[in-house]
């Protein structure tokens, strides 16, 4: 538990009357924990922030990230006792400096790849644990959860690299909830944390109820619909059903699946000791045991619906959202906070929030347009092969293109007579050039390297070039349907989709970039817009780093 007087000073509690307290022998028992008063209580200064670029809403902005936790009566210099409260974070590449506005908080990153420079700064209450790179964030938190089982704090916080993204404003997010189970005695009520003083919260704003009967399984059925045939619907379906319940009795060590259960989207939960104790650690160690499996990533599926039961709580759902059947797609519901939390400080926006440094490229049209970028991104994008008119030759950038795979680890052609002989083979997200043709690696061929583009403007569009092993120049076209490299250049306009996504649109002949009906291989084609699934045409452009 943190010291009391700390604790106390960092709160503002106040009653049904109004009256304040900050007496240990003397607070309302019916409180609610203010976080913000109707004025700042004091002036920010630049010490007191930490400046990250992001994109959300397709503009890219400078966000300030305030160190202090509540008010200005708490330092942000205070630290919590190790044994209180630690985040745990799952690091893939993600730009970390955003635990730079949360010195107070004891955390140990798994670091699984990424460039060191986004590593938050070193502290006393900061450990950096570097891996090899092998499964998702739930091997990260089960392995965690057994390594730690006999010493945990009173409260740990599970969390991927990048929290915004399912969780705007994931800064107050995090600090309310820990508030209310490190305090649980003192608040009543929390506006944004309502199942925190249970002792069990989720750090996201939507959620997804399954139902295992109907087949409505979010993405584990959205996965088996891709290997399937048209037609065969109700087959995947019940593929889906089978295969999920069948991992998740597993995971579970024999017990029943539950029926019915509430997803929260990101499966970053923060949760006391006693709640993860529930569960004995050997269920814990078998369920580590299982591997990712199907798709690289459906035991990560199955658990994300299936944390509150491994915590104790069977019977979760969110409160204090409002439902929105209408958007469900492959689940049976679909609920999104309806009080404030999670929603960005600034905006109150809930769409996707990222770093600029995974979308530098987007950032760079933004800024070559003359929009607003902010002013941290002009520091953002000296890491990156970007190339100015004042170097030698015309504005460049070098990146790799990679299509939008939505939700899948890698890519699997459908089971169709075409590719029956490869049922076995996936594809990553990597475009690879074999023999003029440009498609997905396929798991078999680790010999092919990904195609890296010069990317330069060709007149209302832009140019995608490469040299071959001769020296000579190639550049992304189309011929009889399929994407090739040519000796001539061609023109791409770029369709702007969502926060940096885009469609590729051959200005000469009038035709998108896109994957095949995945029923043969792994093919990239120029298609006709028209009825084609946007899935299939959805790419991002990943700038390389110097």
């Amino acid at each position: 538990m943190i010291r009391a007087l700390a604790a106390c000073a960092a709160l503002t509690l106040t009653s049904a009357s109004g009256t304040q307290a900050c007496d240990n022998q003397q607070v309302h028992s019916k409180s609610l924990l203010q976080v913000h008063g109707p004025t700042d209580p004091a002036p920010r200064n630049h010490d007191d922030l930490v400046g990250l670029c992001v994109v959300q809403d397709d503009s890219c902005f400078d966000l300030q990230l305030d160190k202090r936790w509540h008010n200005a009566s708490w330092s942000k210099d205070y630290e919590f006792p190790p044994d209180a409260v630690q985040l745990v974070v799952a690091r893939h590449g993600e730009d970390l400096r955003w635990l730079d506005a949360l010195p107070q908080l004891p955390a140990v990153v798994y670091n699984r790849g990424g460039a060191d420079s986004l590593l938050p700064s070193p502290r006393e209450n900061l450990r950096i644990v570097s891996e090899e790179n092998h499964g998702r964030e739930d091997e990260v938190f089960l392995h965690h959860i057994v390594e730690n089982y006999d010493a945990l704090p009173q409260v740990t916080v599970f969390l991927q690299g990048w929290p915004f993204g399912h969780c705007p404003g994931f800064l107050k997010a995090v600090r309310n909830t820990i508030s209310a189970m490190l305090l649980p005695g003192q608040v009543a009520e929390l506006q944004g944390a309502a199942d925190a003083s249970q002792g069990l919260a989720p750090l996201t704003g939507t959620f997804w109820q399954y139902n295992i009967n109907a087949g409505r399984l979010g993405l584990a059925s959205s996965l088996a619909s891709k290997h399937f045939p048209l037609g065969r619907e109700r087959e995947a379906l019940n593929y889906a059903r089978v295969l999920y319940n069948e991992t998740c009795t597993k995971i579970l060590g024999g017990a029943a699946c539950p029926g019915v259960e509430w997803t929260a989207e990101g499966a970053q939960w923060a949760v006391t000791r006693d709640r993860i104790w529930s569960t004995e650690r050997s269920i814990y160690m078998d369920a580590l045991s299982l591997g990712e499996g199907w798709e690289g990533k459906f035991r990560g599926l199955v658990l994300e619906a299936l944390w509150p039961v491994m915590f104790g709580s069977a019977q979760w759902k969110p409160t204090k959202v409002d439902m929105i059947p209408s958007q469900a797609g492959q689940a049976f519901n679909r609920a999104r906070s309806n009080d404030g939390f999670c929603a960005s400080e600034t905006s109150g926006s809930r769409k996707l929030l990222f770093s600029c440094q995974d979308r530098v490229e987007f950032c760079e049209r933004q800024r070559k347009s003359g929009a607003s970028t902010g002013k941290l991104f002009e520091s953002e994008r000296l890491g990156f092969k970007i190339h100015d008119a004042s170097d030698f030759g015309p504005w460049r950038l070098e990146a790799k293109l990679q299509p939008i795979l939505w939700g899948s680890a890698t890519w699997w052609p459908r089971a169709s007579p075409e590719a029956q002989s490869m049922r076995n083979v996936s594809f990553d997200p990597d475009i690879v050039e074999l023999d003029g043709l440009l498609g997905l690696r396929r798991s078999d061929r680790t010999d092919l390297a990904a195609v890296q583009w010069n990317i330069t403007e060709s007149g209302s569009g832009y140019a995608f070039s490469r040299l071959d092993f001769r020296g000579q120049q190639q550049f992304l076209g189309c011929q009889e349907g399929l994407a090739r490299l040519l000796p001539e250049p061609s023109s791409w306009q770029f369709i702007k989709l969502l926060d940096g996504w885009i469609q590729m649109r051959h200005t000469q002949a009038g035709r998108v970039l896109s994957m095949d009906d995945r029923s043969s291989e792994g093919r990239l084609y120029c298609r006709e817009a028209a009825g084609l699934d946007s899935s299939q045409a959805a790419f991002v452009l990943q700038t390389l780093r110097k």
